[in-house]
């Protein structure tokens, strides 16, 4: 009787997330990163992370998502935030999770 010949494959997947911004675009200074970055507003962000303004509400008030608060705009956030929470990292080196 023969064998039977199993075959197992594995698929990975992987997405990668650009953020470009044309000439003029400011960077602002973040007092919880410590460093200058790019300023996004809440539907910028809202649209990069893929989540509701209910979960930003919840992320922004948790401290994961910084907001500036010398912008001239109503509700300016840090674009180093944002891309920490793409990264599943907390601003503290820790895993993040959005709306946690």
């Amino acid at each position: 009787m023969k064998a039977k010949q199993r075959t197992e494959i594995t698929y990975e997947a992987h997405e990668t997330t650009v953020i470009r911004y044309g000439r003029g675009q400011s960077s602002v200074y973040c007092r919880q990163c410590g460093i200058y970055t790019a300023n996004l507003s809440v539907a910028q962000a809202s649209s990069i992370l893929s989540v509701t303004p209910l979960e930003m509400e919840r992320s922004i008030r948790d401290g994961q998502i910084h907001t500036i608060d010398d912008a001239i705009d109503p509700l300016i956030l840090c674009g180093n935030s944002i891309r920490l929470l793409l990264l599943g990292e907390n601003t503290d080196g820790e895993a993040a999770k959005l709306g946690e």
